[in-house]
């Protein structure tokens, strides 16, 4: 977990916050940018969903192609 939230942040998405009443515990939150990306993402997958949804594929088809843009999206 925390190798993807050092990517987050790198990325400028997250920033974590000491807890004022035990250092211990980190809170993420969410920058400008991370919604923005949020917001990016949810259209974006509108439009697949609209794509996907003007085909004629069996479940196994939607489920590669759902496999396919996760290992995409991981890339990123």
């Amino acid at each position: 977990m925390t190798g993807l939230v050092d990517k987050l942040e790198g990325a400028g998405l997250v920033r974590r916050r000491v807890d004022p009443t035990d250092r211990r515990i980190r809170t993420l939150v969410v920058t400008g940018a991370g919604r923005q990306a949020q917001e990016e993402l949810a259209r974006l997958m509108d439009s697949c969903a609209a794509l996907l949804a003007g085909c004629d594929l069996t479940d196994a088809e939607l489920g590669t192609a759902r496999d396919l843009c996760a290992r995409l999206a991981a890339t990123l």
